[in-house]
């Protein structure tokens, strides 16, 4: 019967993701970086990575760094998404709880970087 440390460690992360060029700073062995991965289910991970592209888009698409997330650039990329923009690929209208989801997904990529989560717990955002 297989363990549950042996369920956890099954999945790595697929190539097409690059996610592991994204947390090579971390220095984590390939058994700690297969256990970070497995924090996220495989469908949460596909959730979490449109919201992830999308705004990786709008940042591209206005030529900004999108990481570290800075909460001026969250903010317009939220206000973007709530009227929506056909300019951009990714970014048609949604509604808030919809945004409220996307900030979680990129609160998710920034605590897989280990990078600071304050951005995302700002009551201006809120």
């Amino acid at each position: 019967m297989p363990t549950l440390a042996g369920l956890l460690f099954s999945h790595s992360p697929p190539s097409y993701y690059k996610w592991k060029e994204t947390i090579n700073h971390l220095k984590l062995s390939k058994a700690a970086s297969k256990f970070l991965w497995n924090g996220l289910s495989e469908d949460t991970r596909t959730v979490y990575d449109s919201a992830k592209r999308s705004y990786e888009y709008y940042c591209s698409y206005y030529n900004i760094s999108p990481w570290p997330a800075q909460e001026h650039t969250l903010a317009e990329w939220a206000s973007a998404r709530a009227e929506g923009s056909s300019q951009i690929h990714f970014q048609g209208k949604v509604k808030a709880k919809t945004i409220f989801a996307m900030m979680s997904a990129l609160r998710s990529v920034h605590i897989d970087r280990h990078l600071s989560i304050k951005p995302f717990n700002s009551e201006w955002l809120k």
